[in-house]
């Protein structure tokens, strides 16, 4: 199956061949969850801020379906 994935800020340099543009499309398995193709990626769980599956704002156990459009953005710390 095929998901078509956008990752946002700092989370880009998590694509596979560090890829310039913010996305990649994957190859995931059957049943696997947001999380499961975060995990493969090596994201951290702190450094994910919001997802959206298909345009709607989803948790990380959500399973991922053949076409589909994840968007996924980075938490963003201040200082101060």
């Amino acid at each position: 199956m095929k998901v078509h994935l956008w990752l946002w800020g700092y989370l880009r340099q998590y694509i596979p061949g560090n890829a310039v543009q913010e996305q990649s499309i994957q190859d995931v398995g059957e049943g696997t969850t947001i999380r499961g193709l975060l995990d493969r990626l090596t994201i951290p769980e702190w450094a994910v801020e919001e997802i959206y599956l298909n345009d709607v704002r989803v948790k990380d156990h959500e399973i991922l379906k053949d076409g589909d459009y994840l968007r996924i953005y980075p938490r963003i710390f201040a200082g101060g």
